[in-house]
């Protein structure tokens, strides 16, 4: 049950940051990040420090954009070593980098 608090927090933190509610969207969004830490759950750290990064832009505060995003991409980079098929590899890739730079 507790590997759906990263859910839950993540989903309370775009509820925060849609309502321009910043400081409340990165307290929920870092929860959501140590939860997801916890349960080794690298995809959804990924897509969590990629929130984070546009919390963060959204919030005029590029340095901590770049330095959440910069973290999402060495997760990424982490996990794509795991994969033994190149194909599903590159497509892994291209999708979070999109995502990334979506942010």
């Amino acid at each position: 049950m507790r590997h759906t608090y990263a859910a839950l927090y993540q989903l309370e933190g775009q509820i925060h940051g849609n309502a321009g509610d910043f400081e409340a969207a990165i307290e929920r969004i870092d929860a959501a990040i140590e939860a997801a830490q916890q349960f080794g759950m690298l995809p959804a750290q990924w897509q969590l420090l990629a929130l984070a990064a546009g919390v963060w832009d959204q919030a005029g505060d590029t340095a901590k954009a770049t330095f959440h995003r910069e973290a999402a991409e060495e997760i990424v980079a982490r996990i794509q070593d795991r994969f033994s098929d190149g194909k599903l590899r590159s497509g892994y890739v291209e999708r979070a980098r999109a995502t990334l730079g979506a942010t």
